[in-house]
């Protein structure tokens, strides 16, 4: 019995060790930067150049793509935790690619993702020995056909993987769990989702009245589809994008333009990188 226990443990004990991201973790917790303010709301910066000339960071970028080549997806057999996973592959994977093909001696060499070839095609990803792309993560796991037979797609990931863009939805800082708990209380990923739209929402970048006018980001014209097939938490279907945008804001001024308008016109999306700089010279927010 004593033998069977102890197997039991180091199987457990592996299989935690492979679904692993506090590497990914220490990353975030020494590069990316938190720059939200009153006139921009949540918004978070990475320093690749500080990354890309910090030992530490590159051994556990290696050491974290060694852990997700091992690792076995068929332990994912719940929404919560898959969802999760798959998050924080593409998130993980992104910063790797800029890292990767994106810098050079220690300093950036694009200023955009789009300037990076094939950065959302090419199957840079290894999980559990299957080749895979950004893309094959975002639009053919998290948001394809086998997760929407199941009923585990779901539209708040528009604004939770994150393209290393400052028009994209902020990256977290922290990396995304089935359950956390912070100062004592439990979360589970419905509500950090939430949480991550709700943030989402709240920047000028995403969402915004203009000339007396709703605009949005350019993701509710792109996967407008996603969007309007959302169900909330009370079984009601958003059928439009704004019905969707409803479920997660308050403001009386927004809430009144998304149920006198059809749908949000367009704030141009920003594909620079997401440094601190770039964030500092973007107008696309209209901050003032």
């Amino acid at each position: 019995m004593k033998l069977l226990t102890a197997l039991l443990t180091v199987l457990f004990s592996f299989s935690a060790f492979a679904a692993d991201f506090s590497n990914f973790q220490t990353i975030l917790d020494n590069h990316l930067i938190d720059i939200s303010s009153p006139a921009q709301g949540y918004a978070t910066a990475f320093n690749y150049e500080d990354a890309a000339n910090d030992d530490e960071a590159l051994e556990l970028i290696a050491e974290q793509k060694e852990i997700l080549s091992s690792f076995d997806i068929s332990e994912l057999t719940d929404k919560a935790t898959a969802t999760a996973f798959w998050i924080n592959v593409y998130n993980f994977s992104m910063i790797d690619s800029v890292l990767s093909k994106g810098t050079a001696s220690g300093e950036l060499i694009v200023n955009s993702v789009r300037k990076i070839s094939r950065v959302f095609k090419r199957k840079s990803i290894n999980i559990g020995g299957v080749r895979m792309s950004l893309d094959g993560v975002e639009k053919g796991v998290l948001l394809g056909s086998e997760y929407e037979a199941k009923g585990w797609k779901d539209a708040r990931v528009h604004f939770a993987v994150n393209c290393a863009s400052v028009g994209c939805p902020p990256l977290r800082t922290k990396v995304y769990k089935a359950v956390e708990t912070v100062d004592g209380v439990e979360k589970t990923l419905d509500s950090i989702l939430e949480e991550a739209v709700v943030a989402g929402l709240g920047t000028k970048r995403h969402l915004r009245v203009q000339n007396n006018k709703l605009v949005g980001t350019q993701l509710f014209g792109w996967y407008s589809g996603d969007f309007k097939e959302y169900v909330n938490e009370e079984g009601v279907r958003s059928n439009t994008v704004n019905g969707f945008i409803l479920n997660f804001t308050q403001d009386a001024q927004l809430v009144s333009k998304l149920k006198s308008s059809s749908k949000p016109g367009k704030i141009n999306y920003n594909w620079d990188l997401n440094t601190p700089e770039n964030f500092i010279n973007d107008d696309s927010a209209n901050l003032n």
